[in-house]
């Protein structure tokens, strides 16, 4: 099911959108769709992540020390 929302877009945003919308072809609406679309898509991969990280932790699964210190290392990061 469709729904209506309004949307409020700061100046930025809307010029943004009188750019992208000759040059795409497609109305407001459908990039703005498509915009919150793609949000949710990474939002669901995120969660998805953090649920797998989540789970291999329970199951005891963590990072040996010499790959800690490797990844310190590629990084340039003091652990």
């Amino acid at each position: 099911m469709s729904k209506t929302i309004p949307v409020e877009r700061d100046d930025r945003t809307a010029t943004t959108l009188d750019i992208l919308v000759p040059s795409n072809g497609e109305p407001r609406d459908v990039l703005i769709a498509r915009a919150i679309a793609a949000m949710q898509a990474h939002n669901d991969w995120v969660v998805a992540k953090i649920t797998a990280g989540i789970k291999a932790a329970d199951r005891g699964e963590f990072a040996s020390d010499a790959e800690m210190q490797a990844i310190f290392e590629k990084y340039g990061v003091e652990p």
